[in-house]
């Protein structure tokens, strides 16, 4: 019977051994406010939100287009702390490309050691 109960044992931490850990990574959120024309060029914008300042401020957002396949990324910026509102805010810029309201954008940031990662909802671009 003690035999039989220690392979027991070995068996239940042998399989332990294999599932994975909880992740331990900060809950991280990317919102995507619009993407609009202005003088001669395109905008994205949106904002970084995390319960950790290491987890929002200056992390790397990457903005994608949505197409059959897979999607175009526009471009990359990075999460800045705005003083006149609380959060951490990123914007950007592409001179020469023309969003159509027909297009389809969102946001997201990769997951690092312990942020998690996250990406925004899909939004139609304005035109005007």
């Amino acid at each position: 019977m003690r035999k039989l109960l220690s392979t027991a044992v070995i068996a239940a931490i042998a399989v332990m051994a294999f599932v994975p850990a909880a992740s331990a990574a900060t809950k991280t959120a990317v919102t995507f406010d619009g993407a609009f024309m202005t003088n001669g060029a395109s905008m994205w914008s949106g904002e970084v939100v995390s319960p950790k300042t290491k987890c929002a401020l200056k992390r790397v957002v990457l903005i994608f287009k949505q197409r059959p396949g897979a999607d175009l990324k526009i471009g990359s910026t990075k999460a800045v702390r705005v003083t006149a509102a609380p959060g951490y805010y990123w914007a950007f810029e592409k001179t020469g490309y023309a969003v159509k309201s027909s297009e389809k954008y969102y946001a997201k940031v990769k997951a690092t050691d312990s942020c998690a990662g996250a990406r925004s909802p899909v939004l139609n671009a304005v035109s005007y």
